[in-house]
């Protein structure tokens, strides 16, 4: 448990303090309390990590494409099923949540492509 909780910090800080947590997380009084603590700082460090390199609008790009994918695929397969076609769409709810997807995954490709397109 406890090896598995020194990877969710990063690399150079593992290195550098991996020895003094464990031993700290060994003689705790508190070890539950002490493992959430850590792994919430864990958690707080790999998120500024993230933003500081970036990595999260990576990662949020991706995920709107995978989102206009996946709507896509929700809009074609209410489409096939409904009688006449997209006209259909906002007379059901399950055809109407199908669209969901693509517009977040629009939405979010506008916010977090858009400034990538503007600076190059």
């Amino acid at each position: 448990m406890k090896c598995a909780l020194l990877w969710l910090f990063p690399r150079d800080w593992r290195d550098r303090y991996s020895d003094e947590i464990t031993e700290f997380l060994e003689h705790s009084r508190h070890p539950l309390s002490d493992t959430s603590d850590m792994a919430w700082c864990a958690g707080l460090m790999r998120l500024e990590q993230m933003t500081a390199k970036e990595t999260l609008m990576h990662i949020l790009r991706v995920f709107s494409i995978v989102l206009i994918a996946l709507g896509i695929v929700g809009v074609g397969r209410a489409v096939s099923e409904l009688a006449h076609g997209w006209a259909e769409i906002p007379l059901h709810w399950w055809s109407s949540a199908a669209i969901a997807p693509l517009l977040l995954g629009a939405a979010l490709a506008a916010v977090f492509w858009w400034p990538r397109v503007r600076r190059d």
